[in-house]
């Protein structure tokens, strides 16, 4: 949705666009932990497309009519990969967890659409945004041949106006994410795919605090 027209420039592809016409490419990818958005582009375009960049974050649109094609299209996705082996053993483990890891992490017409008021959906998008979206949460990173000098001149122009505000995080719970019998039982799963695995699991508290050294 992010990606999906600015208030500076409200064509719902204006960045793909420019990207394309300019020998680039975007995307983006959602984990547990993070969402990443990036792109390339040749470096003569860099200004013009940090510019539109940037704008989605300081003022994205996040359309309604713009978001029910969207959730037609992450339908689309978890339809495609629903079957892949690793997701489903993903479910797996999620059924046997508690609290933030028995979360469904995807979306599809079910948990967006069906038997769902559209304005809540609607809601719950652009509250999200404004509650996460903030600089104080975010990270940039440019690589380019421009001095440092320069680089920096260009982010303070095009970024300094994203919304800062809490750094806020989720609550995770620091005790045992999985129930008992997780520790129990050796679980079975028939693939789709023509493959044999062995998956060992190891419960371990978080290492965020020591990620520089990556223990």
């Amino acid at each position: 949705m992010i990606f999906m027209g600015s208030k500076k420039y409200p064509k719902e592809n204006e960045l793909d666009q420019y990207l394309s016409a300019n020998g680039g490419s975007s995307n983006a990818e959602t984990e547990c932990e993070y969402t990443l958005f990036y792109f390339d582009i040749v470096e003569e375009h860099l200004q013009g497309a940090l510019d539109r960049f940037a704008s989605l974050f300081v003022s994205p649109l996040m359309l309604r009519e713009a978001m029910s094609r969207e959730i037609e299209a992450v339908e689309s996705e978890f339809q495609n990969n629903v079957n892949l082996d690793a997701n489903r053993i993903m479910q797996l483990v999620a059924s046997k967890a508690d609290g933030v890891a028995s979360t469904f992490t995807w979306g599809n017409l079910k948990t967006l659409k069906t038997d769902v008021d559209s304005d809540k959906v609607y809601e719950r998008a652009h509250e999200f945004r404004q509650k996460f979206y903030v600089g104080n949460n975010m990270y940039l990173c440019i690589q380019s041949s421009e001095s440092l000098d320069k680089l920096q001149e260009i982010v303070v122009d095009k970024f300094s106006s994203i919304t800062s505000g809490s750094r806020y995080l989720r609550n995770v719970e620091s005790t045992n994410p999985f129930k008992d019998d997780f520790f129990e039982k050796v679980l079975y799963v028939k693939p789709k795919s023509d493959k044999l695995k062995l998956y060992v699991t190891f419960v371990m508290p978080s290492m965020e605090k020591h990620y520089k050294t990556k223990p």
